[in-house]
C-alpha cells in the first residue's frame, strides 16, 4: 500500500509541476518522439533540481499556477521534502511510454 501511495504522489507530482502542454485530442495524432523526450528532459532536469535542493531552478519547471501558490523556492522546496520525499529519495528514474490523454 505504500508502495502505491508513493507512486501516486509522484503522479500528481508530474501532473502539478509538468504539464503536456502540446497533448493533442484522442482521436488526433500522438507526439513525436522528440517531444517525449523533451517532456522527460524537462522532468529529469526539474528533479535533478528538486534533489541538489535549488529550489529556485526546480520553481522554474512549475506551471505559473503552482508558482503563484508557493510563491517562494523556500516554500516550494517545504511542500516537496514534506509530501514528496521518496521522489528525494530515488536512486533511479524510469520513464515509461507517454500517452495522451484528454
Amino acid at each position: 500500500m505504500k508502495t502505491f501511495v508513493t507512486w501516486a504522489r509522484l503522479l500528481v507530482l508530474i501532473w502539478l509541476i509538468a504539464p503536456v502542454a502540446a497533448a493533442t485530442p484522442a482521436d488526433g495524432p500522438a507526439l513525436q518522439r522528440a517531444e517525449w523526450q523533451a517532456i522527460e528532459q524537462a522532468i529529469g532536469a526539474q528533479r535533478a533540481a528538486l534533489k541538489a535542493g535549488d529550489g529556485a531552478r526546480a520553481l522554474t519547471f512549475a506551471t505559473p499556477a503552482i508558482r503563484d501558490q508557493f510563491g517562494t523556492p523556500d516554500r516550494f522546496m517545504r511542500m516537496v521534502r514534506d509530501g514528496y520525499a521518496p521522489l528525494l529519495a530515488a536512486r533511479d528514474t524510469v520513464f515509461l511510454e507517454g500517452a495522451v490523454i484528454e
